[in-house]
């Protein structure tokens, strides 16, 4: 019956974790606002992975060949590179239709190769490569 269900719901809420994602995703949003602005700033973006193919830097560049960042208060300099979500929210800003492979953990030449032309239709240059040895 109905109590019963509601009982269940009151048992399993967790107000900790409730109010984390409430916070999470407030920051979210903030960042995404802020990268809102920058997005026409943006004229290329470049991939890098390790040899071992795993994604070890999102690295975005204005028309001066400047990195552009994202202010986080969290990091010690006070602003950090983009990471995956942050690119994944500039794709679908340009209306890019684009999945987890795009700046996802491993690399998928082809997935990025493919992506080239499209980005270049925009005025962003798109560049990606496993070449980084960590040794």
């Amino acid at each position: 019956n109905i109590y019963n269900k509601l009982n269940v719901m009151k048992d399993n809420f967790d107000l900790y974790s409730w109010k984390y994602n409430l916070l999470t995703e407030e920051i979210r949003k903030e960042i995404e606002s802020y990268i809102d602005g920058i997005i026409p700033l943006i004229k290329k973006i470049s991939f890098t992975y390790t040899d071992y193919g795993s994604l070890y830097k999102i690295q975005v560049y204005d028309d001066k060949g400047d990195e552009l960042t994202v202010k986080d208060e969290d990091d010690y300099r006070g602003e950090r590179r983009f990471d995956s979500d942050d690119i994944r929210h500039v794709a679908k800003k340009l209306g890019i239709q684009i999945d987890n492979k795009f700046g996802g953990r491993s690399y998928d030449f082809n997935y990025y190769n493919d992506l080239i032309p499209v980005f270049d239709n925009i005025g962003i240059e798109l560049d990606h490569n496993d070449a980084m040895d960590v040794s």
